[in-house]
């Protein structure tokens, strides 16, 4: 694992990965973009990734959590 990996899962233990949390969420719940199971829509998600700024951070930050596998410890699944 890279140095800035091991950085990355130091700041997540620490929980300061994410500086305002349900930011991302309240954003998207004024777009409208949670699903009825209450999520996040997937595609508002990935078209808010693609752009630039505070937002796209946040978008960025949310897809990587979600390929993240809780039961194994938080580690990273592989994409096909």
């Amino acid at each position: 694992m890279s140095n800035s990996g091991k950085e990355f899962y130091k700041k997540l233990e620490e929980g300061k990965v994410v500086k305002h949390p349900g930011a991302l969420r309240a954003t998207a719940h004024k777009a409208g973009a949670i699903t009825p199971e209450g999520t996040i829509s997937k595609s508002w998600l990935k078209e808010k990734a693609s752009a630039g700024g505070i937002l796209g951070k946040r978008a960025r930050l949310a897809e990587t959590f979600s390929h993240m596998n809780h039961r194994r410890g938080g580690i990273l699944r592989r994409s096909k």
